[in-house]
């Protein structure tokens, strides 16, 4: 049951994350400081194509020099030690600073009323338009790529879907069975402000502890304004990993 963070409990969260991207991946190769996952099936999708740094002392060069022949290749540096070294290198980069956050509290559940079971055609309706909203800079190529990205996710952890209502927002629920992750939170942009993200996952938090998981995580844009939601509802920080992304050049 979720109480104060433990290092099982972060040491669980990342494991779930690293099985998570390697179950969707093409294929993964173990390197000294960390592994490749590399996915030419899905060339666009940035965290299926990355050299993810667990080795706290992993030289730049090291992790620039195994990165995979695609498009948008990308450096997952979870060795915290290395944050600050890697960004004043990679400064030509995008950076997504990724914060596990655990759950020590449960929260109340909301009314029954508030949260219903989806189906994946209401929850593929809301994942387009999140990835279309947040990624349409990138073209339609990559925004199909992200949602063959997201149908391996929901193969792999048998996926319980809920939604609000009216199918205006979503929350996903995948477990191991010791281990649960809140994933893909989002509302869409005319149905915010009603407590749908609050309700949705006030409901899966309170679902997963009710199960007996021993951890119960999901992850955040450092400081960006749903952090400050998951810690009203019980959420702690665990773990940051900055994912540095990099930039093609104008001309590929």
């Amino acid at each position: 049951m979720p109480g104060p963070l433990t290092t099982a409990d972060v040491e669980r969260a990342l494991a779930f994350q690293a099985v998570t991207r390697a179950a969707c991946s093409d294929t993964v190769h173990q390197l000294p400081f960390g592994r490749v996952v590399a996915t030419p099936s899905l060339p666009l999708v940035y965290s299926l194509n990355a050299v993810e740094v667990l080795v706290d002392g992993t030289r730049v060069e090291e992790a620039e020099a195994e990165l995979p022949d695609v498009p948008r290749p990308g450096i997952l540096v979870v060795a915290e030690e290395d944050h600050d070294r890697f960004r004043s290198a990679l400064n030509d980069c995008d950076v997504d600073d990724e914060l596990t956050m655990v759950l020590d509290r449960v929260p109340d559940a909301p009314p029954a009323d508030r949260v219903r079971e989806g189906t994946r055609d209401e929850i593929a309706a809301l994942q387009r338009q999140w990835l279309t909203e947040d990624f349409a800079s990138q073209g339609p190529e990559a925004i199909d790529q992200l949602m063959g990205y997201m149908e391996r996710q929901w193969v792999a952890h048998g996926t319980r879907a809920f939604v609000s209502p009216g199918a205006e927002s979503m929350a996903l629920l995948w477990s191991d069975g010791v281990t649960a992750n809140i994933e893909d939170v989002y509302t869409s942009p005319d149905a915010r402000g009603n407590g749908h993200a609050r309700a949705l996952v006030s409901h899966t938090a309170a679902l997963a502890a009710s199960e007996g998981h021993e951890t119960v995580f999901l992850v955040a844009d450092a400081g960006d304004t749903p952090q400050q939601l998951y810690e009203r509802l019980g959420f702690v920080p665990a773990a940051r990993a900055l994912r540095f992304t990099r930039i093609p050049d104008a001309e590929d």
